[in-house]
């Protein structure tokens, strides 16, 4: 069994509560699931519990605001294709989710999960770091910012706290006479690691 319970918040508020009173259990947020499930299935990690944040209201927003860009953690690389602001606004963002995997992994994988791996094959993390995006990290403490360089410790190992979810990724947009480009190195021209 990869799990006993599963749980699914309607909101970021019902999620934290979740995730702040495991009753000694251990408790994983979810929404995507495409990694998080093959490292439940092969052992790599363990989980008692998970929380489903993937149909929350603000972490699905993929927004303006002011000269900064804020996409919600729980948006797919789906969303992440169509967006006609990342288009306009970070499009080696967009060049970085065409590559991750093939269109069922666009479909499902989300952007936070992809941060929250913190494998060193995350697309979508040497594009957030060269935009230098700050996550807003929410708990039952409240939300605190963190920029992504500082984030990760090493090989799958963040600063992500047990009772805390990605909620969103910020980053200045790009103005007009910026650029920017995605490439990925790899064996394979498709679904390389």
């Amino acid at each position: 069994m990869l799990y006993k319970s599963y749980y699914s918040a309607k909101s970021l508020a019902e999620a934290i509560s979740i995730l702040a009173d495991p009753g000694g259990s251990i408790i994983k947020p979810i929404s995507g699931g495409t990694d998080l499930i093959l490292q439940l299935y092969q052992g790599s990690t363990h989980a008692d519990a998970l929380v489903d944040i993937s149909k929350i209201p603000e972490m699905l927003d993929i927004r303006q605001d002011h000269d900064s860009v804020c996409v919600g953690a729980s948006n797919t690389f789906r969303r992440i294709l169509e967006s006609e602001l990342l288009r306009k606004s970070a499009y080696l963002l967009v060049e970085a989710g065409r590559k991750i995997g093939a269109a069922q992994i666009q479909n499902m994988g989300t952007i936070g999960g992809n941060i929250a791996n913190a494998s060193p094959a995350g697309d979508t993390i040497p594009c957030l770091v060269a935009l230098e995006a700050k996550l807003t990290l929410s708990s039952r403490l409240g939300e605190r910012t963190l920029p992504i360089d500082l984030f990760y410790h090493g090989y799958r190992s963040t600063d992500l706290k047990p009772d805390e979810v990605i909620r969103e990724i910020s980053f200045r947009r790009l103005s007009r006479g910026d650029g920017s480009a995605f490439v990925k190195y790899g064996l394979r021209q498709s679904q390389a690691i």
